[in-house]
């Protein structure tokens, strides 16, 4: 009959178990104090790269009529809402601008490309911008345009060439993100694309994120309507 163990030997087992465990312990909060900063990183990288991929995205390619919905009788508009002409467009730079005015951020942004289009046209009208609204309802559109826009022209809001446009360009307020599911969205409001008389886009500058700095980028000499 084996002999039951001793006081010492019980206690020279308890003593060898836990410094076991407090070895493992040290070592496993070690192993995690190395892990953390680099999960942080790449959880950071993740998010960075996300967020680029999102603003340097190419805009759908949509095989669209929009020249010929722009030459409709009455598609566009002058800021007090008569019709104009597509012909008007001719030889200008012409950028459509997407806002709200419950918007801050068009709220801040449209007084800047305001006074941007008085000084660059003080000479002789070289550019033209057309607004595409996300105010809701013509209503909101028209006394926000009336508010603090320019007198460039305007698309009514609830003529479906507004969101054609939205589409064409991934241009959209997150609010009606429910009515392009599936599309790629590259940009919010505000949002600034220079268009040719083709339809298709020359030029889009990134105001969301670079505000009224972006319209230094804009090239009225040789981004043409022709």
């Amino acid at each position: 009959m084996t002999a039951p163990p001793t006081a010492l030997a019980c206690l020279t087992s308890f003593l060898s178990t836990l410094t076991f465990c407090l070895a493992f312990g040290f070592i496993s909060v070690q192993a995690f104090r190395l892990w953390l900063p680099a999960a942080h990183t790449h959880k950071g990288a993740f998010f960075r790269s996300s967020t680029i991929a999102m603003s340097n995205a190419q805009p759908p390619t949509i095989v669209s009529d929009v020249v010929t919905d722009l030459s409709r009788a009455g598609a566009i508009k002058s800021a007090t809402g008569e019709a104009a002409s597509i012909a008007s467009l001719q030889g200008k730079s012409v950028a459509l601008y997407f806002a709200a005015g419950w918007c801050p951020m068009c709220q801040s942004f449209t007084p800047v490309l305001r006074s941007f289009y008085q000084r660059v046209n003080t000479d002789g009208q070289k550019i033209e911008v057309i607004f595409v609204s996300s105010d809701g309802d013509n209503a909101s559109q028209a006394a926000h345009m009336e508010a603090s826009h320019g007198p460039w022209l305007r698309i009514d809001y609830d003529d479906p060439l507004t969101d054609k446009l939205k589409r064409q360009h991934g241009v959209w307020a997150r609010r009606e993100s429910h009515k392009f599911e599936g599309m790629t969205r590259r940009a919010g409001v505000p949002g600034v694309v220079v268009i040719g008389s083709d339809g298709h886009e020359l030029q889009f500058m990134d105001t969301e994120r670079k505000g009224g700095g972006a319209l230094d980028q804009w090239d009225f000499e040789h981004k043409l309507w022709e």
